[in-house]
Order: C-alpha cells, then sequence, then structure tokens
C-alpha cells in the first residue's frame, strides 16, 4: 500500500506535525533535525503508507491518537541505508 511521495511534502508535514500540540526543547529539535529531516533531504526516494483506518483498521487501531499517523520508508540509495519514519500522537 506504499506510495511514492515528495520529499518536500513529507518533511513539511512532519514538521507541522511536530509542533502541533508542544513546542519541542533544543535537544530534541537537534535530534530530530538529525534522524528525521536528513533523512528525508538525503532520500533517493521515500514511500508513504497512506491513512488505512476505513479498510484496514485493527481491532485496536484507534488508540493510535486523535490523528492517526504518518509513516515513511526513506531509502537513500547512496549510503545504503533504508529508514522507517513512524509520527503518532498516541
Amino acid at each position: 500500500m506504499f506510495t511514492a511521495a515528495d520529499p518536500g511534502d513529507a518533511e513539511t508535514l512532519i514538521r507541522t506535525w511536530a509542533v502541533r500540540y508542544t513546542r519541542w526543547d533544543d535537544a530534541h529539535e537537534r535530534v530530530t533535525e538529525r534522524e528525521v529531516h536528513r533523512r528525508f533531504q538525503r532520500a533517493t526516494v521515500i514511500f508513504e503508507l497512506p491513512d488505512l483506518r476505513a479498510n484496514a483498521e485493527h481491532d485496536w487501531g484507534y488508540v493510535v491518537g486523535c490523528d492517526g499517523f504518518h509513516e515513511y520508508v526513506c531509502v537513500d540509495r547512496g549510503a545504503r541505508e533504508l529508514a522507517l519514519i513512524v509520527a503518532s500522537d498516541d
């Protein structure tokens, strides 16, 4: 069910999501920049899992928070790296 995602759109969505409910302290901002946003920026290709709740929600799926979740697979072929990035407010 993963589909190709635009790197800029993916990064913007995660940046917006991250500050929706609270401001992160500087240490968390630095870690998020290094571990998440740099992966979006360096990725050769990014895949996004769409919102599957209407068709494939697990019996306990409602516990994933009020805004659901965002899930991306970032592939950096040059670095031979694959990263799974999942953001949820649960």
